[in-house]
């Protein structure tokens, strides 16, 4: 069984919540490391615990989701040995070519119409 590691500011805190769901219900081991709320926290702060959580498992991926998904995808991008990336929809499918470890997701309405293809994706 695979590792998730899911993060979220406080505007990606529902779907982050969703995304645990789905991921278990697919298999996935999955691991929160917050936020737990909708009180005001720093993407950046989380996005960084997603990669180190990461890095530290052989076979984990991470899932940061925010309001864009860049800033997440860039704060990751910072911590030596993770390539992060943007994910909205059907990328993430090509995530898994690419080798991604963390991708950075935003909130939007287009990423809640697309859930199926993240679905797949995982």
């Amino acid at each position: 069984m695979s590792l998730l590691v899911v993060g979220a500011d406080h505007g990606g805190f529902q779907l982050k919540e969703d995304l645990k769901k789905t991921a278990g219900e697919l298999g996935w081991l999955v691991q929160d490391v917050g936020t737990h709320s909708t009180e005001p926290v720093d993407y950046p702060d989380v996005a960084h615990k997603v990669a180190l959580e990461v890095l530290a498992s052989a076979d984990a991926l991470g899932l940061m989701v925010d309001g864009a998904g860049v800033g997440s995808a860039m704060a990751a991008n910072k911590v030596p040995g993770i390539r992060a990336a943007v994910a909205n929809g059907a990328q993430g499918t090509l995530l898994q070519a690419w080798d991604t470890a963390v991708a950075g997701a935003g909130t939007d309405d287009a990423w809640r119409r697309e859930m199926a293809a993240v679905r797949n994706a995982l």
